[in-house]
């Protein structure tokens, strides 16, 4: 008798608990469609553009530290010789992409683009007046008119 009197109070209270798990899925997966929200006259406002602060920078002769002064950089001293930046820009645009080896290490072909066009260079080979003097997996040393100039990989 006594457990009688226990199914007649669990089970009604299994089924009203089950009933609102699956009432909170079912509810979960099909959500209602509350009033949407629409702006009667949407209106924005672009922001004014600041015009930019400009200033220039001054060069301090004096140690703001030490309190010390440096020298006039025009009074006396001689420069060493400078490079010409001539030579420096007459190299086209170059770029090393990397190098095919075979398994020893021993024959290296470079691939290396020259104004936009790659070329499949071999150790002393010459492609648009550039000759390959040196390479590895990670840079080339490239000559052109006797200068020459080292190109990491990219």
């Amino acid at each position: 008798m006594k457990n009688r009197k226990n199914i007649k109070i669990l089970l009604p209270a299994v089924v009203i608990i089950w009933g609102v798990v699956l009432y909170q899925v079912v509810s979960a997966m099909f959500p209602d469609e509350g009033p949407q929200l629409t702006m009667a006259n949407p209106t924005f406002k672009a922001p004014k553009q600041q015009t930019k602060d400009t200033f220039s920078l001054q060069p301090i002769d004096r140690d703001p530290f030490l309190g010390t002064w440096k020298p006039n950089r025009t009074q006396g001293g001689t420069r060493g010789k400078s490079k010409s930046t001539s030579q420096e820009q007459s190299w086209p645009e170059i770029s090393y992409q990397g190098s095919i080896t075979d398994k020893q290490g021993r024959s290296g072909i470079f691939m290396v683009t020259i104004d936009g066009v790659q070329h499949l260079l071999k150790k002393g080979e010459q492609a648009a007046q550039i000759t390959v003097r040196n390479g590895s997996a990670t840079q080339v040393t490239l000559a052109m008119k006797g200068r020459s100039r080292k190109f990491e990989i990219q």
